[in-house]
């Protein structure tokens, strides 16, 4: 029987490997994308910067801006498309284009770092404009369209990113040229297959894959030509990796693996192919990232869910990392590249939880391998080779005893299956908090608007007391919206916020800020323990930096451990 098995799967694998073949080699792909931009979406603001002069900032409707440090701050659009796996981008070909002179001289405001969503956010010094940028009046960009980044989905689907820019600047004259349209053609060369897919994933769950795909890309109509699945279908006995995989892994610790037996009892009750692997048995097996060739502990790990994604029968999809830090790795990921970064050196930067790593198995986080200043910074955005389009869903549940699991058990419980005990109205209410920047670029009022029409909202917005944010929530909401700065135990509603100001994570929690001073709840209700809607579990969403911490970053009760300043560890 396994024999025959063995011998199936190699066909299946044959056949999707000859159809993706045969699908894309015989011609080069034509691919066009129209871009229209509106004038009257461009807004031009003058501001005092950190060095005394007055610059120009310039938006253009919701588009993002750019963000080479020192470099002017302009719009910027990303498009995504398709296009066939075994082909890669030789040019940008610009079709048409529509363009006018933006009247008057600018002074275009050079891109700043970043600020992070933490409390102890430090302000850093001011950029200088680029002097090689500003004393030219060569137009920046130069290229309206180029290729930004270039990655794959669910293995083989090849999607290409490009920056598309609806101004150019020219610095020493100070002329801005707009861009209402932009036409333009990627044209394509014969480039390398990626790793065909094995494995066995079931109709319903490429489904998933499917829609997730559509809303990826604005190509959509492009999708039929290109797109690459595996075998649909049941799994198969045969079994090539030397550990099991699962529709759904939870990867934990010998200690703490029975602790999940009733969520695993009721997740195969509901038809889910889920079990337990443990990172005794992944460390047993595996020593590294072999697409990385990174040997430790969070490397292995990837590549045992590398293994069960590609090869696994059934494929995995979803994987829980059950444990903070010390029960499952993490790997840390790097916000800029090693020198790209001389003047901004924030510790954080370097140090990113990224659970993107063990969601993408065709990036290599290590291209330059140690840096001269000695330090390992995985995942560089050009330096080493990530990439952002993931293969399965990760998450953590930042647990550490057996306590921690039976909370969650029993609010998912409930959640599942009696919400607002038989009353589950309340789950199509979302409530938002929103603080700082976040409020004043409604920010909140962007997002809402991709939530279903059956939900309502309910905001409030910066300077709130934070006993008003907690009995507020405790008003039963269906999710949960924070858009504030926080850490790892609180989160902060009020810009100005002293100790009286954070949401806590219990009512008298403390934390050490960069200086090394206490900051401590001194009033009572600030707490997420003086919640009332013990029967009316809600879904968190936030963008607070730090929160719901599970690694070692920092303490909230050790002096002196926020290591600002600091380059990365070797630790």
């Amino acid at each position: 029987m396994k024999n025959i098995s063995y011998k199936i799967g190699l066909l299946c694998v044959s056949v999707c490997a000859l159809l993706v073949l045969t699908m894309s080699t015989v011609l080069l792909a034509q691919i066009s994308h129209q871009n229209y931009f509106s004038r009257s979406d461009l807004n031009v603001t003058t501001v005092t910067a950190g060095d005394g002069n007055i610059y120009n900032k310039v938006s253009l409707a919701d588009l993002q801006q750019m963000d080479e440090l020192g470099k002017p701050y302009l719009p910027v659009k990303y498009v995504k498309l398709i296009v066939p796996s075994d082909q890669d981008v030789e040019k940008v070909v610009i079709k048409d284009i529509s363009k006018q002179v933006i009247s008057g001289t600018y002074f275009i405001f050079p891109a700043q770092p970043p600020i992070p969503t933490s409390t102890d956010y430090q302000k850093s010094d001011f950029i200088q404009p680029d002097f090689s940028v500003y004393n030219s009046d060569e137009p920046y960009p130069s290229e309206i369209v180029r290729v930004v980044h270039d990655g794959y989905f669910d293995g083989c689907n090849h999607i290409i990113t490009l920056a598309v820019y609806p101004l150019q600047y020219k610095p020493k004259s100070g002329r801005l040229v707009f861009f209402s349209s932009i036409d333009f053609e990627p044209k394509m060369k014969h480039g390398k297959m990626p790793r065909i897919q094995g494995g066995i994933r079931s109709k319903k769950n490429q489904q998933i894959y499917d829609a997730i795909l559509e809303k990826i890309v604005d190509n959509p109509r492009d999708i039929p030509l290109y797109r690459v699945r595996p075998s649909l279908g049941k799994a198969m006995i045969f079994q090539s990796n030397p550990l099991p995989s699962y529709e759904y892994v939870i990867i934990t610790n010998n200690a703490l693996k029975d602790k999940f037996e009733a969520f695993v009892s009721w997740k195969k009750r509901k038809g889910l192919d889920i079990g337990i692997v443990t990172m005794e048995q992944i460390t047993a097996n595996y020593t590294r990232d072999e697409a990385s060739d990174i040997t430790d502990a969070a490397g292995a790990l990837r590549q045992y869910l590398c293994d069960s994604y590609y090869d696994g029968n059934p494929k995995t999809i979803w994987a829980l990392l059950a444990g903070d830090h010390t029960i499952v790795p993490v790997r840390y990921g790097c916000g800029g590249n090693d020198k790209d970064w001389d003047d901004y050196e924030d510790y954080s930067y370097w140090r990113i939880p990224a659970h993107l790593y063990f969601e993408d198995f065709n990036g290599d986080w290590d291209v330059d391998g140690t840096d001269d200043d000695e330090y390992i910074r995985y995942g560089e955005p050009t330096h080493d080779s990530p990439d952002y389009n993931p293969e399965i869903f990760v998450g953590r549940l930042p647990c550490t005893n057996e306590q921690d699991i039976k909370y969650w058990i029993d609010k998912l419980f409930k959640y599942e299956l009696k919400p607002g005990n038989g009353d589950d109205s309340y789950l199509i209410k979302c409530f938002w908090v929103s603080a700082d920047e976040f409020d004043a670029l409604d920010q909140p009022e962007s997002v809402m608007p991709y939530y279903p029409s059956v939900m309502t909202h309910d905001q409030l917005g910066d300077g709130t007391p934070a006993t008003t944010v907690v009995s507020t929530m405790s008003q039963k909401y269906g999710i949960l919206n924070w858009y504030c700065h926080g850490f790892v135990n609180a989160f902060k509603p009020n810009k100005y916020a002293g100790g009286d100001n954070y949401v806590w994570t219990p009512d008298d929690g403390k934390f050490y800020d960069e200086g090394n001073m206490l900051v401590q709840s001194d009033v009572t209700g600030d707490g997420l323990d003086n919640m009332t809607n013990e029967d009316y579990p809600a879904i968190v969403y936030s963008v607070c930096c730090e929160v719901c911490a599970f690694d070692d970053f920092r303490s909230t009760d050790t002096p002196g451990s926020i290591p600002h300043g600091k380059k990365y560890p070797t630790d």
